[in-house]
């Protein structure tokens, strides 16, 4: 999957944020808005723009190979983001998973928001739609992951996080880059109805993706007659050498410059009879 190609076709229609990392993850998420993220930050923790509260997780991008599906995906998120008013929520208590990331605990603050379980149900089901694996390994326990601790560390943020807030857009994270849908409907319920008849991917969105594609092609073309052309040069002037040594250098009959010449000669013949066809 070219993931160039697929963010600027996704560009075409919806805001999208490349960036470049490590990370292959391709999930569906809430992005903490800033204000929120920072009250929650911890010294050495995860810095305040990468929190987020998971939705889906849809695997990596090397698994992903092909780009239609998500595609689709990203119609079918715009559309649910349509009808969705955004989620306010608040910050609930502390929490850990242990040993999940290389040994080490991921240190946590579940979020609490009565719209949380279906909105899960209803990007889900647009992730399945749309063609995607879900990873359905663990249950959703809405959290927003602070740090990576050592086993038996002390979690560091005990103190509740009394001011609630609210998610203002719908992500799909691609990688290191977001593509965010905004969250702007008055009724939470027409978007889980309309999620259930996810519609195939815009397509304008395909159009664009062709017409990256359509251009690299172009490129290639002219690469590929300008590397031709130079080829003829090379073999003209090769020519032009070897003519210019038979007509000052007498070879012996049956000598390696005799043969080269002979060649080359050959060679020019021939093109002049293709070029007289």
């Amino acid at each position: 999957m070219n993931i160039p190609h697929l963010l600027a076709s996704l560009a075409a229609l919806y805001d999208v944020q490349p960036q470049e990392g490590k990370y292959k993850g391709i999930i569906i998420a809430l992005a903490v808005p800033a204000d929120a993220a920072r009250r929650a930050a911890v010294p050495d923790g995860l810095p305040a723009d990468e929190m987020h509260v998971t939705l889906a997780y849809l695997g990596t991008t090397d698994q992903q190979t092909d780009a239609v599906p998500l595609l689709n995906l990203a119609h079918a998120l715009s559309d649910l983001a349509d009808h969705t008013p955004p989620v306010t929520a608040h910050f609930g208590g502390p929490g850990k998973f242990l040993g999940v990331a290389g040994g080490k605990d991921a240190a946590y603050l579940s979020v609490d928001a009565p719209q949380l379980p279906q909105l899960r149900e209803a990007t889900v089901r647009a992730a399945q739609q749309a063609g995607m694996t879900v990873d359905t390994t663990h249950g959703f326990t809405p959290h927003v992951t602070l740090t990576y601790q050592e086993p038996g560390t002390p979690h560091p943020r005990e103190q509740k996080i009394d001011d609630p807030f609210a998610f203002p857009t719908l992500g799909l994270w691609i990688g290191g880059s977001r593509v965010s849908f905004p969250l702007r409907a008055p009724r939470a319920e027409q978007a889980f109805a309309k999620a259930a008849g996810a519609r195939p991917a815009d397509p304008r969105a395909a159009q664009a993706l062709l017409a990256q594609l359509g251009g690299d092609l172009a490129r290639l073309t002219r690469q590929d007659q300008a590397i031709i052309a130079r080829t003829d040069e090379i073999r003209q002037h090769h020519q032009r050498v070897f003519g210019a040594l038979m007509a000052h250098i007498p070879a012996a009959r049956g000598s390696a410059l005799e043969d080269a010449a002979l060649h080359h000669a050959g060679e020019a013949a021939g093109a002049t009879r293709a070029a007289a066809l």
